[in-house]
């Protein structure tokens, strides 16, 4: 925690042990993420999937990563793929409901966060992506409580904050 910089020398070491272990580039990527380096993080994710094929949890994490730099399509692509391999990993439903909150299927997103909290992701970013889609199709009171619960858990004041202007802005204070 807070080491995230050591934790890429670190995968860096594993990787030159065992350049085929794909599981090392999807958690360097996580760590590239954090440090804001998209562009390290999704080559790192292209070569997770490049030496595993399969491997659910990379499309997923590309698709969050994806989805959070508005590339809608590709998340929408490898959110279905992530589904497809790893269909309790709950990345890439919420990726997948982003998305399509996004482009204008609220229902779908909807389905797709509700997903997400069902596989037992209990934690402020679910609240505040169902509560969102849930504020936008006008369902005050779902909103509210969803919202509500992404404050409770919210990792950071600043985040918490952003709820509290979301729930402004839908008049759900």
């Amino acid at each position: 925690m807070g080491r995230t910089a050591e934790a890429i020398s670190e995968y860096d070491r594993a990787i030159e042990l065992n350049p085929s272990y794909a599981n090392a580039y999807r958690q360097r990527s996580d760590a590239r993420a954090w440090l804001g380096d998209d562009v390290g993080a999704a080559s790192d994710l292209d070569s997770a999937i490049e030496l595993d094929p399969d491997f659910g949890e990379a499309y997923a994490n590309r698709a969050w990563l994806a989805a959070s730099n508005n590339d809608c399509q590709q998340a929408i692509r490898d959110a279905d793929k992530a589904i497809q391999l790893a269909p309790e990993f709950p990345t890439g439903y919420e990726a997948r409901a982003v998305c399509r909150a996004y482009t204008g299927d609220l229902d779908g997103a909807l389905a797709d966060a509700d997903r997400v909290i069902e596989l037992g992701r209990d934690d402020a970013g679910a609240y505040y992506v169902r509560g969102s889609i849930r504020a936008e199709r006008g369902d005050v009171s779902e909103a509210r409580a969803d919202l509500r619960r992404a404050i409770e858990l919210a990792p950071t004041a600043e985040f918490a904050d952003v709820v509290r202007a979301l729930m402004s802005d839908y008049g759900l204070e």
